[in-house]
């Protein structure tokens, strides 16, 4: 079979920058260079992640179409957003388009501060030491990356939670988030694993739930959790890699955990739920 020359391709992300936990329309355009509109499908990624895949309609200009993906789950921070063009009967596929977008908060804590109560529609601890503790309330989104909290996590009510890359001398406590909740997840959320001096306890969550690859010194209790999270694979809590120096315990959980084939080392007991994990 004989292709014409691959399009033109063309990758946006909207809004630019973002806010966290709102949505993000990425549009690719594939521009021909013949009259016949090209067809088949993109595929979006986040640094090697893939997002999702769209089909391609008519529009963005001459001859041109479009694919489009909305995306919510973007974590505080840079992104690297690709964008492959599938080919089809007529174009070869193109080089992989790319774009960078940032995600901000509302409020932006960083340096070395006393304890924070998070406020507003978001909250992000970045690359700051806390000499105490970091609590959100309802309403609230509360991202947490690079930092030291030299005290406990509580958040009761929030939105979206996320904990990345951080050390927390107490304990980590998430209940009653309406949307995503992820502590540790260097695959495909690309938040970098925890170290948790103490517990943690995420309950009764009902967006989703990730705890990857953390190193937590006491006990997990992972009670009532529900929901999905923005992958396919999201489909129940995960409970995967984690080094836990005491006990883990789960119960309540619809549907029950997973540790998606990555067991957790246990030095104490294992239960309900999580017996096997």
């Amino acid at each position: 079979m004989v292709f014409a020359s691959p399009p033109a391709e063309a990758q946006t992300a909207s809004p630019t920058p973002s806010l966290f936990g709102h949505p993000v329309t990425l549009t690719d355009t594939v521009c021909p260079n013949s009259t016949a509109i090209p067809t088949g499908t993109v595929t979006f990624t986040d640094a090697g992640a893939t997002l999702g895949t769209a089909p391609l309609t008519p529009g963005g200009g001459d001859h041109c179409a479009q694919a489009q993906l909305t995306w919510s789950n973007l974590l505080p921070g840079s992104h690297t957003l690709t964008a492959q063009y599938s080919g089809d009967a007529t174009y070869a596929a193109p080089a992989v388009e790319s774009t960078t977008q940032t995600v901000n908060c509302t409020r932006t804590v960083t340096g070395s501060v006393a304890s924070v109560v998070a406020t507003g529609e978001s909250t992000c601890i970045l690359n700051a030491t806390i000499s105490g503790s970091v609590s959100a309330g309802a309403g609230t989104a509360l991202f947490i990356g690079n930092s030291t909290v030299q005290g406990s996590v509580s958040s009761s009510g929030s939105t979206l939670v996320g904990v990345c890359g951080t050390t927390v001398t107490g304990s980590l406590a998430v209940t009653g988030a309406s949307r995503f909740v992820v502590i540790g997840d260097p695959g495909d959320d690309h938040c970098a694993a925890d170290q948790i001096r103490l517990s943690v306890q995420p309950s009764n969550n009902t967006g989703g739930l990730e705890v990857v690859g953390n190193h937590i010194g006491v006990s997990m209790l992972v009670s009532g959790n529900s929901g999905t999270g923005p992958f396919p694979e999201d489909n129940r809590p995960e409970i995967e890699g984690n080094t836990i120096g005491g006990s883990l315990s789960c119960s309540g959980n619809t549907p029950p955990p997973t540790n998606d084939g990555h067991p957790n080392t246990v030095a104490g007991a294992r239960g309900g739920q999580c017996s096997t994990l």
